[in-house]
């Protein structure tokens, strides 16, 4: 049976979580998780989880955490993609031309999928440029059509067979299949149809196939979501751990709002999600291993969240 949470718990847990970030916020106004690869990535993520959780937009905190990411000029994929849906969640007519310098350089790292840039391409980076783009658009940034369609097709790429039965979408072409890679893709899938139908510039035949593979991922994840880990069925000890395992429930949550599912399946993926982040919410807030200061806690508090 689904387990029960009660909405109380659910409103706590959030303002709990939220009262544990801003005491990880430095006096700076960032966040140092992983500061030295993303000088300001988990400073826009961090972020964008506040004002999504209802903290004022002239809230001490968010000033200062927009302060501190206007001094930086980090442009990895990462850091470009939270950084637009947390702009365009504070204000995105006061950050317009901050949004529109943003997609410049984020568009800098697109081949078919995005890179960080540099580097090598692969479903994780594509899937938050793609959210990122999603969040700009919605500013009133144009997008071209062209960069949908190159992470459509990238994303294509990276699905198992792509004909028959269920289909789970993998890191890189040729990688193993996983939940978080599986919900990277259909989100990828899903925004760039959601775009390019609302500018008039879907092809019937690219939504066609789009929409057959989202619904071939769809029914991956029916046949292998789960809460207590990131499933990745061809590495059973590997699926088995906790690996990225919060990065894959924001993800599989993004997937359901995104295409409007109560449920994958059987599957009843918010009650369970909720019921199991309740309950293991550590006694300070957070969510992540102990001991609960860990700066890696941030990235999993703000996904939980």
């Amino acid at each position: 049976p689904t387990p029960e949470v009660a909405q109380a718990q659910i409103d706590t847990a959030i303002d709990r979580g939220v009262e544990w970030l801003l005491r990880c916020q430095e006096l700076d106004g960032s966040w140092r998780y992983h500061v030295d690869s993303y000088p300001s990535g988990q400073t826009a993520l961090s972020l964008y989880t506040l004002l999504k959780c209802g903290v004022a937009r002239d809230h001490p905190s968010v000033v200062r955490a927009l302060r501190f990411l206007a001094t930086q000029d980090d442009r990895r994929t990462y850091t470009l993609g939270c950084l637009l849906m947390a702009l365009t969640e504070h204000d995105p007519e006061g950050h317009k031309e901050w949004i529109e310098r943003a997609v410049e350089q984020l568009l800098e790292a697109q081949g078919r999928g995005f890179s960080y840039p540099g580097y090598h391409e692969d479903l994780s980076l594509t899937q938050y440029a793609a959210l990122g783009l999603r969040a700009a658009s919605k500013a009133g940034v144009e997008i071209d059509q062209r960069s949908w369609y190159r992470m459509m097709d990238y994303a294509l790429g990276n699905q198992f067979d792509a004909y028959r039965g269920p289909g789970g979408f993998s890191y890189v072409k040729g990688s193993v299949y996983s939940g978080s890679m599986t919900t990277a893709g259909i989100a990828v899938l899903a925004i760039a149809t959601q775009q390019l139908d609302a500018a008039g510039k879907l092809k019937p035949a690219s939504e066609k196939e789009a929409n057959k593979a989202i619904e071939r991922g769809v029914e991956w994840l029916a046949a292998h979501a789960a809460v207590e880990n990131n499933p990745i069925p061809d590495e059973p000890s590997h699926g088995a751990s906790n690996m990225r395992r919060h990065y894959w429930l924001y993800g599989m949550e993004r997937v359901a709002g995104l295409l409007e599912l109560d449920r994958f399946g059987s599957f009843e993926w918010y009650p369970r999600t909720a019921a199991a982040l309740v309950a293991e919410q550590s006694k300070q807030g957070s969510w992540g291993p102990a001991p609960h200061h860990q700066a890696g806690n941030q990235s999993k508090t703000c996904f939980a969240l």
